[in-house]
């Protein structure tokens, strides 16, 4: 009877460094992936999928291009707010299209919720010092972009210089605050900026999406190709677990971030032209400014230690 020999504790253990086999299937990985159909199909897609969405403000404004905005005027007197009132009525609408209706509300706190509630677009609170000096303040929504901001702000101008005949010209105040939610203690508000951050989180929103989904299919692809493809089979038996894991995860990262580098670039060009194209569309006081300053490096730093951590955890 043949007696089952005991494992020998003793046998020299295999050694299996992480390179160069690791090297062979990351770079094997990557050039498969970004030279198949759905790479190329997915970073079109992706970067004009971008593209649009940067172009959104302007296209929102291309569409409200035919509408009315309306401003409220809020005056600590009658006499004020019928001044403030006619004033901003001839300035905003100076190129003789009714874009904008003024009107007189009595009270300040239920015009600034009407801003919240998108019944109104802004609220104008004139208020005069007891020194005679004029103050404005803009309580504005969403849509209120830097053009209609400067018109307001001339407006106010306008309207103290209208005001030197009785009481004598002093420079007036003019603040501007986001909307309902903070009352007359909110932080100042700027238009541009509350637009840009939502084009950009947007953009990386859109992107971390989609690429998720298409990772999740190159992740599959490269499961089914251990099982399909000859060369893998030989790969398979030559490297370790081990260093077949981390090379895919190496091959299908590096494949990521150079869609990722593709489909950013015409985004990021996108939006440092947005202005210009703005512009062009709709004239130069479109009142858009550029997205990118919403951008900053810890931004961008955090972005990139989220995409990158996400999608190992998600790839291994």
């Amino acid at each position: 009877m043949n007696e089952q020999q005991a494992p020998d504790v003793n046998a020299p253990i295999r050694d299996e460094p992480l390179f160069p086999n690791t090297t062979h299937i990351a770079r094997r990985e990557y050039r498969e992936l970004v030279h198949s159909r759905l790479f190329h199909v997915s970073t079109v897609t992706l970067a004009v999928l971008a593209i649009v969405v940067a172009l959104l403000p302007i296209a929102v404004r291309l569409l409200e291009r035919g509408s009315t905005t309306r401003i409220a005027v809020v005056a600590t007197s009658p006499e004020l707010a019928k001044n403030t009132q006619n004033t901003l009525d001839a300035i905003l609408n100076i190129e003789g299209r009714t874009k904008y209706e003024v009107l007189v509300e009595p009270e300040e706190t239920e015009a600034i919720a009407a801003v919240d509630d998108h019944r109104l677009d802004a609220v104008v609170s004139a208020r005069r010092a007891a020194d005679g000096s004029l103050g404005f303040t803009v309580h504005g929504g969403e849509t209120v972009g830097d053009g209609t901001v400067q018109l307001l702000n001339f407006g106010a101008l306008s309207v103290a210089l209208l005001d030197a005949a009785t009481s004598g010209f002093k420079v007036p105040s003019f603040e501007v605050f986001r909307g309902a939610t903070g009352g007359p203690s909110a932080a100042p508000y700027d238009p541009s900026a509350y637009a840009s951050r939502l084009i950009v989180g947007a953009v990386f929103g859109v992107l971390i999406f989609i690429t998720i989904v298409i990772y999740g299919m190159w992740v599959a692809a490269g499961v089914v190709a251990e099982k399909s493809s000859r060369v893998m089979e030989l790969l398979v038996s030559a490297a370790s677990p081990r260093q077949l894991v981390i090379g895919k995860a190496l091959g299908i990262g590096l494949a990521g971030a150079t869609q990722y580098l593709l489909v950013l670039a015409p985004a990021i060009l996108t939006l440092l032209l947005e202005d210009r194209i703005a512009s062009a569309l709709l004239g130069p006081s479109a009142g858009i400014s550029t997205s990118l300053k919403a951008l900053s490096p810890t931004l961008l730093l955090a972005f990139g230690v989220y995409y990158t951590l996400g999608f190992a955890l998600y790839s291994l």
